[in-house]
């Protein structure tokens, strides 16, 4: 468990019927409480409208230039459709999942070369 989600995210309060709004989480995408079931936006956080208009673009320009680009190839469009998703769900994963945050900053090079 991230240690970001034993300070914010495991607090009920935090979660309420519509989703997940903590304006003290510095993250924007977290894993829903429910880990297996996916990510969802901090609405708490001031860029998650931002974040949300960028994750719909990120899935919906590539297949709909494949659409417009090559309508009768199927397959492509089918491919292009995984090929988001799983780029979406791995954008999302990192995000959620940062490996480093304030509290755990990696110590700076000293010296050249």
């Amino acid at each position: 468990m991230h240690p970001l989600d034993e300070k914010y995210w495991s607090k009920r309060e935090y979660w309420k019927w519509w989703g997940y709004a903590c304006p003290e989480d510095p993250r924007t995408i977290v894993s829903k409480h429910s880990r297996w079931t996916g990510y969802t936006l901090n609405f708490g956080h001031r860029s998650s409208l931002l974040s949300f208009t960028g994750i719909i673009l990120l899935m919906l320009v590539p297949v709909i230039a494949c659409i417009l680009l090559a309508p009768q190839n199927e397959a492509l469009v089918f491919a292009t459709i995984g090929v988001v998703l799983a780029v979406t769900v791995a954008v999302c994963h990192r995000l959620a999942n940062p490996r480093t945050w304030k509290e755990k900053e990696s110590p700076k090079r000293v010296g050249g070369g």
